[in-house]
């Protein structure tokens, strides 16, 4: 049989170090909990805000 662990958590936005480190201590729990795959939500690394804007941030 396959085991599935689930992350159901908020990122945090921009904050990409963070949200690997939540990552990890979730993978290790996983672990421990003999998972055979972590599903993480979608954009969990880099996080977001809602409502999110689509205008394209300028360079300069």
């Amino acid at each position: 049989m396959f085991k599935v662990a689930i992350l159901q958590k908020r990122s945090i936005n921009e904050q990409i170090d963070k949200n690997i480190e939540t990552i990890i201590m979730a993978m290790e729990e996983a672990s421990e909990n003999h998972a055979d795959i972590l599903l993480l939500p979608e954009c969990f690394i880099t996080g977001y805000d809602l409502p999110m804007s689509y205008e394209k941030k300028h360079c300069r």
